[in-house]
């Protein structure tokens, strides 16, 4: 049996409501073929690219085969840059651009990397880390004579690092004690020189937030998804969940705080979706809430404004979290 349904023309952040209506479409498909009509997609952003890959990885584990009918060459060739082809036999598609060179973009973007363990998260944040720091060209890379103190680019990639591995570490902890022992997150980021603009996505299929803090006493007035969203933004809501630290948890509960507050110190904006809500806040202090089709998980879209970046002194912004515990070997400065 094959089913037809028609991708919509832009897969981006503000725009997930249809990729979710067909994730809720196909969430019964076993052992049949889906045809997507992709011929009026023109963009998709990192937030979309991850949805994209869970939609493709859940069909794979239920056999379905998915046609991508009538991809534009230009929107092939970015999401094989991105590795959204990898690792997906159930995916079938015209391939115009398999024996396309490929450019290494260090530095400018992260491709499509499913974090399935915590012990990966360290690695894939650093990355993550490196990509924005990539950003600042005054930042210095020079380290002292002796060698015995980093540079300020490692200083900055250790301490952003150390933000985006709570992001991760979260996703899988929170989600894998709640009975999601699959959950996985999936991550994408990219620069855009000419916007001067660096979009990163973090997206798990976990429990999503209210799962997450349903016991947390500040939700007993508003327990819904768009409450939990906004009260995981708070600093040190999500402290302590960090099982691999015996004596003191190095997760502080500053992941999503930070990187947000970091993207609204930069001129840019960010965008959590959770369940049946979705949250956008910009730099101008306009912020927004819409229902979605639902995801059971949680989405993190994060853009910085490369220009503003130099400006931004991320000890500042850690240290005015109240409570906030220094923890050795990070340099938040």
């Amino acid at each position: 049996m094959r089913s037809n349904l028609t991708i919509p023309p832009m897969i981006t952040h503000r725009r997930l409501g249809e990729m979710l209506k067909i994730r809720t479409r196909t969430s019964a498909m076993t052992d049949e073929e889906l045809c997507l009509d992709c011929a009026g997609l023109r963009w998709v952003d990192p937030a979309g690219l991850c949805l994209l890959r869970h939609l493709i990885q859940s069909l794979n584990e239920r056999n379905v085969i998915v046609h991508l009918r009538d991809l534009p060459l230009e929107m092939e060739s970015y999401m094989r840059r991105m590795d959204l082809f990898a690792d997906a036999p159930n995916l079938r598609f015209d391939d115009r651009t398999g024996s396309y060179a490929r450019n290494d973009l260090q530095g400018n973007l992260v491709e499509l990397h499913d974090v399935t363990r915590v012990d990966d998260s360290d690695a894939t944040a650093l990355r993550i880390a490196r990509t924005i720091v990539a950003q600042i060209p005054t930042i210095s890379t020079a380290t002292d004579p002796d060698g015995m103190c980093p540079s300020d680019a490692e200083k900055a990639d250790k301490s952003i690092a150390y933000v985006f591995s709570e992001l991760l570490d979260n996703a899988l902890i929170h989600g894998r004690r709640r009975g999601y022992t699959h959950a996985q997150a999936t991550v994408a980021a990219q620069y855009f020189p000419r916007r001067k603009r660096l979009q990163i996505a973090i997206v798990d299929d976990g429990c999503g937030l209210l799962q997450s803090l349903q016991s947390h006493p500040r939700l007993q007035d508003g327990h819904s998804h768009e409450a939990a969203i906004r009260l995981a933004l708070e600093p040190r809501v999500s402290c302590n969940r960090d099982l691999r630290y015996a004596h003191d948890s190095a997760n502080q509960g500053v992941g999503l705080t930070v990187s947000t507050r970091l993207a609204l110190a930069s001129g840019g904006e960010f965008t959590i979706y959770s369940g049946d809500s979705a949250y956008n806040e910009d730099a101008n202090g306009r912020a927004a809430t819409w229902r979605t089709a639902g995801w059971d998980g949680t989405g993190v879209f994060i853009e910085f404004c490369s220009e503003r970046l130099p400006t931004i002194d991320v000890s500042q912004v850690v240290a005015a979290l109240p409570g906030f515990r220094q923890v050795p070997g990070l340099h938040f400065q």
